[in-house]
């Protein structure tokens, strides 16, 4: 997907995961890159193991639900400031926003490799 990604900008190889804002005719919409690189690597990494393949899909939505509520926190986090005019917390911006979500999904891809 091009210009999807946060600030509008394109996917890269590195990009777990962002959010939309809802506007008037959509709601908060959650985007989870399937084409991360190391998620692609994991999804190796699982199969490499010999695992079902109800257990591979299993633990391929562990990852996608743990990206998804953090995203939901991170657009949370991110209305905060707005609904309170008193609060001086700055805006997350769009960089930091996706340097946010790629650390949490290398983290918890490199948790589940080691798990179990």
């Amino acid at each position: 997907m091009t210009g999807s990604c946060f600030g509008g900008e394109d996917w890269g190889p590195d990009d777990a995961g962002a959010f939309q804002d809802p506007t008037d005719k959509h709601p908060l919409t959650l985007l989870i890159n399937k084409d991360m690189e190391a998620l692609d690597e994991f999804r190796k990494f699982l199969t490499g193991k010999k695992l079902t393949e109800n257990e591979v899909q299993s633990r391929l939505q562990k990852y996608t639900s743990h990206v998804a509520f953090h995203l939901y926190q991170m657009y949370q986090a991110a209305q905060k400031p707005m609904e309170d005019e008193e609060d001086t917390t700055r805006l997350p911006k769009p960089d930091d926003q996706r340097a946010e979500i790629r650390r949490v999904g290398m983290t918890l891809l490199r948790l589940m490799q080691v798990s179990r």
